[in-house]
């Protein structure tokens, strides 16, 4: 599978995940108000929860169609940002200030940013719904930025520029104090930071992830492990990349060689022109010089890409020593797409 059919899966999921907990958000708040347990605007929460649903399932259409990874990439973390944000308005018309067990509704989103995005991306969209969440309950509340004027909050004047009606008998008899609202802004930044390093950390013990810095460092270790003598060279002349410890010790290498060459000779000519045509080649009885030893082996090389590089592996396998000398032409083996020396 690819980078980006990759990403497209995963942000199929990830869809899924941000239109559900839309849809049960939506249920959660007008429930309780079908049980007449509080006031709420249905007119508004309604409108918002379908608008906020058709523009995103668009947007993951039209993303869809994007044949650049980057740009899938950017567009789902666009989205994203915009879901929390859409999730925090929801968040204020059920209540606000005064429903703070609303805010459950995010943990899903911010689980699934941090299983199926890689690298700080999660972090940034779990940053982003708290700064969201809590410039609502400072528009909400004019306790709250007093208390955030007095501690030096840079969103103070942010709430105090935006200022929302907030409905303080959305729950009868209710009072919440500035403290309350402090309090559960805290608990759910502290939450949502908990959240998003707990899945984090299992998502790399797991195995379901790897951070991009470490996949070199991982490519690296997994040939330099190999059993097999294993190299890694560029299709036009050889030059070579990496080799494993394996291929060093039989193949007798001292220093680091420039190219292939330099350290195995080749009987045939049109042996390493079909190895290194970058297609996947196998010849199965070739001849080639170590030193001043002659062997015989099995070959197979396969082009990898790297980047916009493309790289040829070969694979020494069954080798034999052999004579001194160069050894004499061996028989053909048949076998469509595979070559005998």
């Amino acid at each position: 599978m690819t980078g980006l059919e990759r990403l497209r899966s995963d942000r199929a999921i990830l869809d899924c995940v941000v239109l559900t907990s839309a849809t049960v958000g939506f249920v959660l708040a007008v429930v309780p108000f079908l049980w007449r347990l509080y006031r709420l605007p249905l007119g508004s929460i309604t409108s918002t929860v379908a608008c906020f649903g058709v523009a995103y399932w668009g947007g993951a259409r039209l993303l869809d169609r994007a044949a650049g990874r980057s740009i899938m990439f950017a567009g789902t973390l666009l989205m994203q940002v915009g879901a929390v944000v859409t999730f925090a308005w929801i968040w204020h018309l059920a209540g606000g200030v005064d429903n703070p067990a609303f805010l459950w509704v995010f943990a899903p989103v911010l689980l699934a940013n941090v299983l199926l995005l890689p690298g700080w991306h999660s972090y940034g969209i779990a940053a982003t719904s708290w700064v969201a969440v809590t410039v609502v309950a400072l528009a909400e509340s004019e306790g709250l930025r007093w208390l955030a004027f007095r501690v030096g909050l840079p969103l103070a004047e942010l709430g105090d520029l935006l200022k929302m009606r907030r409905d303080s008998e959305a729950f009868t008899g209710l009072s919440t104090t500035p403290s309350q609202i402090a309090v559960s802004l805290l608990l759910f930044a502290g939450a949502s930071l908990t959240l998003v390093c707990v899945g984090d950390s299992l998502a790399r013990r797991a195995g379901l992830r790897a951070r991009p810095e470490d996949v070199p460092n991982l490519f690296r270790q997994a040939v330099e492990t190999d059993p097999l003598p294993r190299v890694i060279v560029q299709p036009g002349d050889g030059g070579i990349v990496h080799m494993s410890e394996s291929f060093r010790r039989q193949m007798l290498v001292d220093r680091q060689p420039a190219n292939l060459f330099e350290v195995v000779r080749f009987v045939e000519p049109t042996d390493p022109q079909l190895l290194m045509s970058g297609e996947e080649a196998e010849l199965l009885r070739c001849r080639y010089g170590i030193g001043s030893e002659y062997r015989v082996g099995h070959l197979r090389s396969h082009r990898i890409l790297q980047g916009v590089e493309p790289l040829v592996v070969v694979t020494f396998e069954e080798m034999l020593l052999a004579q001194s000398g160069p050894p004499g032409s061996a028989e053909a083996a048949p076998g469509r797409g595979k070559a005998s020396c």
